[in-house]
């Protein structure tokens, strides 16, 4: 068995690390469904994350400062649980992390990073506020993550396309604990450091690929799937149906945006500090 090879890393690593994680974290944990164990995805991403990148002590390149940036969300997201801070605030505190990622990773103009810091508040925002004992929060990330591993596939960048099915996994390990029936919450510590992983390589794709801004669009108007069917009359049990909207509905928002990469112009990869195409180790 070959740990780095990119099937492992991307694939079996961080399903598995969710998976396990979940279930060991759930162990003596009083509340029901569990509080802590949601963090079992934050885990994964950092874990895997930084089993595919290493652990620089002093990261030049962007994606080199991922898992970093990962584990600061990670910690912010497990404060966050322990003082159960509302959904406004940790709206507030993953914005502000959200700006100082932005200041660290550099790599575009001015404006673009103003607009970037706008939208991604906003996908914060509606991953603080899915309702934490459902699945429809993996349903938002995991749609949004396949679409951008597909993009960055289109666009010849291997890394990034690795690190965004990674993210997917990550969140198809934690589903089958969330549903049908909710053993455990989808905590700040789960959606914190998984939606700016998230951001992180949205983020990298605009600065290290032909990607144009616009490309991002759909994938970014995914994330008001929830919101826009939460007060709509869903078949069955809405626990049970709910996700399985939201997932079809981001996942619809994803095809678009592969659609109008199809039908967009091809372009030469963007100049920027790391490398896009990505020869893996195999």
């Amino acid at each position: 068995m070959d740990l780095n090879h990119p099937l492992m890393q991307s694939v079996a690593l961080p399903l598995l690390l969710a998976l396990a994680g979940a279930g060991l974290l759930r162990h003596g944990d009083a509340a029901r469904p569990a509080r802590r164990a949601g963090a079992a995805l934050g885990l994964s991403v950092l874990l895997a994350s930084g089993w595919m990148l290493g652990w620089p002590l002093h990261p030049q390149g962007l994606t080199e400062k991922l898992p970093w940036l990962v584990a600061g969300a990670l910690l912010a997201g497990l404060l966050l649980d322990a003082f159960r801070l509302s959904a406004r605030v940790a709206t507030l505190l993953g914005a502000v992390l959200w700006a100082l990622a932005l200041a660290w990773l550099r790599g575009a103009s001015w404006p673009l990073a103003a607009a970037a810091w706008a939208a991604g508040s906003a996908v914060l925002a509606a991953l603080a506020h899915t309702p934490a004992e459902r699945a429809s929060g993996p349903a938002l990330l995991g749609p949004a993550s396949l679409g951008v591993a597909l993009l960055a596939f289109m666009l010849g960048s291997m890394l990034l396309f690795q690190l965004a099915l990674l993210l997917a996994c990550a969140c198809a390990g934690l589903l089958p604990w969330l549903w049908p029936t909710p053993r455990v919450r989808f905590s700040a510590a789960a959606w914190l450091p998984a939606s700016l992983a998230w951001l992180c390589t949205a983020w990298a794709l605009l600065v290290l690929t032909p990607a144009k801004p616009g490309l991002l669009l759909p994938l970014l108007a995914g994330f008001a799937a929830e919101r826009v069917l939460r007060h709509r009359r869903l078949p069955g049990r809405r626990a049970l149906s709910e996700p399985l909207a939201v997932a079809l509905l981001a996942a619809l928002c994803a095809g678009g945006a592969l659609l109008m990469a199809t039908l967009g112009p091809a372009g030469a990869p963007a100049a920027g500090e790391d490398e896009p195409y990505y020869q893996p180790r195999w």
